[in-house]
């Protein structure tokens, strides 16, 4: 990438987190826009969609999201047309630090994760509640929340804690939870859960991990359970 950027060119990789094709490579040179569309399944039309980069620590870093109304215009803009089911990422005054890998993510369950690669649980939750803790947690965790994985702690958005990190978006009700270095064991339930006076507020989720070299996310319809 180094040598690229000598060059003043800016190569941008999308990966499409639904299927395991290669990724979309899209390039630009700096103060040009570059734009990228990518289809998804009809019945996902009304999910939530995010767009994010990779960041050193595997976290994905939400760039735009479909919540935020284009309110980060001046340098993304997310534009979801639920009629073609495309999705229009368009990037602005493009500089060195814009190349890297992105993700387009949309909040679905389940998820199929593939061994040695990650994983992204994006958890929406009621902007009432953006000071709250969330975490993640395994298993029936309203019993007595056990088995839990990563919390968030006061006055942090952002933390991290081997295999786990963890980051909210209190701006527009959201928070991620990466799971890195995927293991056939770590199939199962998960619960995104937003702490509260009694009782807690929990969103129940599946991860299924499968073998293959694949390290992105794909969707797996309860068809094909």
């Amino acid at each position: 990438l180094t040598s690229l950027l000598l060059y003043s060119i800016l190569f941008i990789a999308v990966i499409m987190w639904s299927y395991c094709d290669e990724p979309i490579v899209v390039r630009g040179r700096p103060g040009e826009a570059v734009e990228f569309h990518c289809k998804y399944l009809k019945k996902l039309s009304d999910k939530r969609k995010c767009f994010c980069k990779m960041d050193t620590v595997g976290t994905c870093d939400i760039m735009d999201s479909s919540s935020f109304n284009n309110t980060n215009k001046q340098k993304f803009t997310l534009h979801d047309n639920k009629v073609e089911r495309e999705i229009t990422v368009t990037m602005k005054d493009l500089t060195g630090s814009d190349a890297g890998v992105y993700w387009l993510h949309i909040t679905v369950s389940p998820l199929i994760g593939y061994e040695g690669g990650q994983v992204i649980f994006t958890c929406p939750y009621d902007k009432t509640y953006s000071s709250n803790a969330k975490f993640l947690c395994r298993g029936i965790c309203p019993l007595l929340n056990r088995d839990v994985l990563i919390k968030t702690q006061p006055g942090k958005s952002f933390i991290y804690d081997g295999r786990f990190s963890l980051k909210d978006y209190p701006a527009i009700g959201l928070f991620t939870v990466t799971i890195r270095r995927l293991a056939a064991e770590d199939s199962g339930k998960y619960m995104c859960v937003v702490e509260r006076s009694l009782p807690n507020i929990y969103t129940e989720l599946q991860l299924i991990v499968v073998e293959g070299k694949c390290n992105t996310m794909r969707y797996l319809s309860n068809d094909s359970l």
